[in-house]
């Protein structure tokens, strides 16, 4: 009965220091977002260099230039943040100044990322094994899923007038979940065959009628336009 009485008591012990402890470590972040005014949550990355200088060409998403958007992390938003998505390494960037107004940027660390919207685009946590990136682009949720992802690569070109290293154009995959089922699809043929023979006709009057014929070259905009349209003959 002794050793028991002496287990409980240890047991609680061990409970109220490491609830003491997680208590700490939030006033403990509490009170360094209100000195720096930087969180911890957020401000969490290794720093970015860019490792080669390339020849017209740069490997991020739409732009080299900084664009703005919405960081959720571990439950919590973060708005207004200066954000560019390096597509090689399918890692986003985040540029910032300290309290000191000295400027820096490191790459967020992709393990507490939950989302993250630039402009009007939201790239979520990939859970299909189907697709290697990290993150894709979400594009439509409902009975019909859609999601999109992009990738760039890093060549080096030998010789001619421009010799050097530089990355390719945004490399785009469309895929679309319907009934539980993953397809992928990249041109309209393969996007028809998705859909039942009886409701092809009507898709591809719809693709012709308002330009959306030509997949690949599709806005995520268009893209969505087209699939809420299947759902609702779907």
């Amino acid at each position: 009965m002794r050793k028991l009485i002496v287990l409980f008591v240890l047991v609680l012990g061990a409970v109220l220091v490491s609830a003491a402890q997680s208590t700490w470590i939030d006033s403990l972040q509490t009170k360094y977002d209100q000195h720096y005014g930087l969180d911890m949550l957020l401000y969490n990355g290794a720093k970015y260099v860019e490792e080669v200088r390339t020849i017209d060409s740069h490997p991020f998403w739409q732009s080299q230039d900084e664009l703005k958007g919405t960081v959720w992390s571990k439950g919590k938003s973060y708005p207004k943040q200066r954000l560019k998505y390096h597509l090689q390494k399918q890692s986003f960037i985040l540029f910032y100044e300290d309290y000191n107004g000295q400027p820096h940027q490191i790459s967020l660390n992709s393990d507490i990322l939950d989302s993250i919207r630039l402009d009007e685009t939201l790239w979520i946590r990939n859970s299909y094994p189907q697709i290697e990136q990290q993150f894709i682009q979400s594009i439509f949720q409902g009975e019909l899923k859609c999601y999109v992802s992009s990738k760039k690569f890093s060549n080096f070109k030998p010789e001619g007038q421009n010799i050097g290293h530089y990355y390719t154009d945004e490399i785009k995959h469309n895929y679309l979940i319907r009934k539980g089922k993953f397809y992928p699809f990249n041109r309209k043929k393969t996007f028809l065959k998705i859909f039942p023979k009886s409701e092809r006709k009507t898709i591809r009057k719809f693709m012709a009628a308002n330009k959306l014929s030509k997949i690949k070259t599709l806005d995520n905009h268009e893209l969505k336009t087209l699939i809420a349209y299947c759902e609702r003959i779907d």
